[in-house]
């Protein structure tokens, strides 16, 4: 990644950051950004990774600078309201058992999707499983 490309990605991704900062309340929390120029060693699809010391609202937030590169500011935006999630949720799922790992993802996740979508007032899709149906669906 050259200098250009960095200071490209930094802005677009520092400008969710502001944003989110704002609208999800954050000023409460201290928030350290690190913003690295490798992806991430454990595996590069990773765009972000967030650690926190939830009692004292402290978080650091590592962002792989070469994965956000090739996203859209859509999926940048994503990104950075999952992070910020999972800081809000830390005090309730950092100590969640590791088998857990993908319940707590989806969890952020999907709240992450809710607060996106609220905001751009859009309608959240609905999507249908097979199920057995509910007393009232019948």
């Amino acid at each position: 990644m050259n200098d250009k490309e960095y200071a490209e990605t930094k802005e677009r991704l520092e400008k969710y950051l502001t944003k989110w900062h704002a609208l999800l309340g954050m000023g409460h929390y201290f928030l350290k950004y690190n913003y690295v120029r490798e992806t991430c060693q454990r595996d590069d699809d990773i765009a972000a990774e967030t650690s926190s010391t939830w009692e004292y609202r402290r978080a650091s937030i590592t962002w792989y600078m070469p994965k956000l590169l090739s996203l859209t500011d859509e999926e940048i935006e994503n990104f950075v309201v999952h992070e910020f999630c999972h800081v809000m949720m830390s005090p309730i799922t950092q100590n969640a058992p590791e088998d857990h790992s993908e319940q707590v993802e989806l969890a952020t996740e999907n709240f992450a999707v809710a607060l996106v979508a609220v905001h751009n007032k859009e309608e959240v899709l609905e999507f249908q499983t097979d199920r057995v149906p509910l007393k009232r669906d019948v």
